[in-house]
């Protein structure tokens, strides 16, 4: 995914990549424009569940011991490149209210054991929640909750949310969770470093730009 050049230490390649996604998103929304029909596969927000849930895996930021302002920086580069390039779209394709739907089921999903491999839960939770969280904020900081014509996706969002990515069940996020496991408040357990995640954190991360 393009959007994960968003951290390259070198700006040309950022730059780069941020032209890129931009082209991708505008090709598939030709695709959907001229297509005649409804084609899930070249929905540009169906580009967003992937992005997460590499997000979420990546082994840079699934280290439970990083604290999680930093991961949630990162995670924020990415996903202002992603949503800026959906701003160049065209204002009544800029389907955010399907967006903001995305990061809110996203939020209540698990990802399947057999995908997630030896990463701890706990940091699992931690990802997609501050994923999910700074995600929301964005849309709003940028106005993208506010455009016009924005009217959402009306299926089912396991339509545009594969569930071989991201799982509904018994072992989903809880909703009013951003992703961290209570006992990581704790100032240690078993040995690692404390990992501070609450929303007044994400808010002063946001609003610091």
């Amino acid at each position: 995914m393009f959007a994960l050049v968003a951290n390259d230490a070198e700006p040309s390649v950022a730059d780069q990549g941020k032209s890129y996604l931009r082209n991708v998103v505008l090709l598939m929304n030709r695709l959907k424009t001229h297509s005649g029909k409804t084609n899930l596969s070249i929905l540009p927000e169906r580009l967003l569940p992937w992005l997460i849930f590499m997000l979420v895996l990546h082994e840079e930021y699934t280290n439970p011991e990083v604290e999680s302002t930093s991961v949630s920086i990162c995670f924020k580069k990415c996903l202002e490149l992603f949503l800026s390039a959906i701003t160049h779209l065209p204002a009544d394709d800029q389907n955010t209210a399907a967006i903001l739907q995305i990061f809110e089921y996203v939020r209540k999903c698990s990802i399947p054991r057999d995908l997630a491999g030896d990463v701890p839960g706990s940091t699992l939770s931690r990802n997609v929640g501050l994923i999910t969280e700074v995600g929301q904020r964005l849309l709003v900081k940028m106005g993208l909750n506010r455009k016009h014509g924005s009217k959402g996706f009306a299926g089912s969002l396991k339509r545009l949310v594969e569930s071989k990515i991201f799982c509904e069940g018994e072992q989903s996020l809880a909703s009013d969770s951003i992703g961290v496991d209570s006992n990581l408040h704790s100032s240690e357990v078993k040995g690692k470093k404390r990992i501070s995640s609450s929303k007044d954190d994400l808010a002063n991360e946001l609003d610091g730009d």
